[in-house]
């Protein structure tokens, strides 16, 4: 079983970005109601939304990774009061085996944002 879990990106120290990754493993028979189209598109819509993508392990589909990377913590914690979050969160949260953690990372590259 494996744990969500969520990283802080800090591209330089001058700029800080704000980045969710999070591992989770879905309980069996519910992994086709998982990943929710809504969630995805809204967020990308957001200020300060870099990228958001969302991926699953092919030897077992009940593994998912979810990455987002946000231009400021403040945008990440905007994106954590939106409706579909929100909807998402609650919906999923008996769906994972184990709750989530947090853990903070420096990225290398890149460090241009264009680039995300």
């Amino acid at each position: 079983m494996m744990s969500t879990t969520y990283f802080l990106i800090i591209l330089d120290k001058n700029k800080l970005y704000d980045s969710n990754m999070c591992a989770c493993i879905c309980k069996k028979g519910i992994c086709g109601r998982f990943y929710t189209r809504i969630n995805h598109n809204e967020t990308r819509k957001e200020a300060g939304n870099l990228r958001f993508d969302i991926i699953q392990l092919e030897i077992l589909s009940q593994k998912f990774v979810l990455y987002e990377v946000f231009e400021s913590e403040e945008a990440s914690a905007f994106h954590k009061t939106t409706s579909h979050y929100l909807t998402w969160r609650n919906t999923v949260e008996n769906w994972m085996e184990q709750p989530r953690q947090g853990v903070k990372y420096r990225v290398i590259e890149p460090q241009n944002k264009e680039l995300w």
